[in-house]
């Protein structure tokens, strides 16, 4: 069997399995969010996290860049590779499973997934769903590759994220803000509280500082479960730093220390973490005589940072916009719309559910009237290979329109222009 044909085997499995990704609406009904199918799932296989150092880290905006830049910040200290498991991916599920430099090989995907789905036959009913079924492949692939340390992102929340029944040896939580509000809370305090649940007894944990009433929530947790609690305070940004991703370098910087004690003289600076590129995250690319701004904001936090970041950079955005159902499009075109030229709203790729395109372009020209807009009638690259002089081409709203766009950007050769 050839490795395309292994990893569509594996996705195919995977992606055909209850995802709390795509089924919003049933969720709650169907397959509540509990830790004890992977708890039992993780004590049948022998606890394979046991094998390694694990760095846990959640939060509503920044997890996924801290946890990138933490990974590469340690991957040469950890005495053999390094894992890191994310979510969700940008063009292929393989992403979302790292050990050093390389994607899960498709041979490992399909074997462990084929033990996996033997086991939740067996144990489970098919209950496991598609990210708790992930997560155990991303473990039993780095117990057999021998990783000595993993940093794990949670999906969604953290108190009863799956990430959480994994046992931990640091847990990081990163900037707090509005979303995900139908199963969080509808308030930062109450958001707070479930990211603040990956906070274990004996366990270390590093928070970025921010509102006073987030810090208290945080703080009365380690309490609670008995937990030694460290704040860290960045130092105002310089000019030429967006101040998200300065917030997330300090924060990794105190994460890859508190791992690595004995290494602290070895850590780049926060500037030089900062200006490295997340794929997908404030990502500017040149494709086919263009320029492109791809970023994954998708929630109202995000969309503030983004559009403060684009406003250093006056110029003529010309927005491709598209969104997940379950959230409302007025906290995210609100920030973004006053930094934009004109925009198209489309549907979310890969039949995900998304807010109709047509709702969200009532709702844009509600909040900006004289915006230039329509609804995309033709397709995404059809968009993106028309030429238009002079602009930026935006490209954000949810990881699946900007996996979307990188799919054709990394699969076609750039143009000289």
């Amino acid at each position: 069997m050839n490795p395309g044909s292994q990893e569509s085997e594996a996705e195919r499995y995977l992606l055909g399995l209850f995802d709390f990704e795509k089924e919003r609406d049933a969720r709650a009904l169907a397959k509540p969010y509990t830790l004890e199918r992977v708890e039992c799932a993780l004590d049948v296989l022998g606890r394979p996290e046991r094998r390694f150092r694990v760095a846990h880290i959640a939060g509503t905006k920044g997890k996924g860049s801290t946890a990138e830049h933490l990974y590469r910040l340690v991957a040469q200290l950890a005495g053999g590779p390094v894992g890191l498991f994310t979510s969700p991916h940008l063009v292929s599920l393989r992403e979302r499973i790292r050990l050093g430099e390389e994607l899960i090989p498709p041979g490992d995907l399909l074997e462990f997934s084929r033990r996996v789905l033997e086991l939740n036959r067996e144990r489970f009913a098919g209950g496991l769903t598609f990210f708790e079924t992930v997560l155990i492949v991303a473990l039993l692939h780095f117990k057999a590759r021998g990783a000595q340390l993993v940093i794990l992102e949670t999906g969604l929340g953290g108190r009863l994220d799956a990430t959480n029944a994994v046992e931990k040896n640091l847990a990081v939580l990163t900037r707090i803000g509005l979303d995900h509000q139908e199963l969080l809370g509808n308030t930062l305090e109450l958001i707070a509280g479930e990211k603040a649940g990956i906070l274990k007894r004996g366990v270390p944990a590093l928070a970025l500082k921010q509102l006073g009433a987030v810090n208290e929530v945080f703080l009365r947790r380690a309490r609670e479960v008995g937990c030694a609690l460290d704040f860290v305070e960045p130092p105002p940004a310089p000019q030429e730093v967006a101040p998200s991703a300065w917030e997330n370098a300090h924060l990794a910087l105190a994460a890859a220390a508190r791992l690595f004690p004995d290494r602290i003289g070895a850590w780049p600076g926060a500037a030089a973490v900062a200006a490295r590129t997340v794929r997908g995250r404030m990502d500017a690319r040149r494709w086919r005589g263009q320029d492109f701004y791809l970023d994954a904001a998708h929630n109202g936090l995000s969309m503030e940072m983004l559009a403060g970041e684009l406003r250093k950079y006056p110029g003529h955005y010309l927005l491709c916009f598209a969104m997940a159902a379950g959230r409302d499009p007025r906290d995210l075109l609100a920030p973004l719309l006053p930094v934009v030229g004109e925009a198209v709203f489309a549907e979310l790729p890969g039949g995900r559910p998304g807010v109709s395109p047509h709702l969200i372009l009532k709702v844009a020209k509600g909040l900006k009237p004289d915006i230039r807009a329509r609804v995309l009638d033709e397709s995404l690259e059809s968009w993106m290979e028309k030429p238009v002089s002079g602009a930026v081409k935006l490209i954000t709203g949810s990881f699946y329109i900007v996996g979307a766009a990188l799919s054709l950007i990394e699969a076609r050769p750039q143009s000289s222009g």
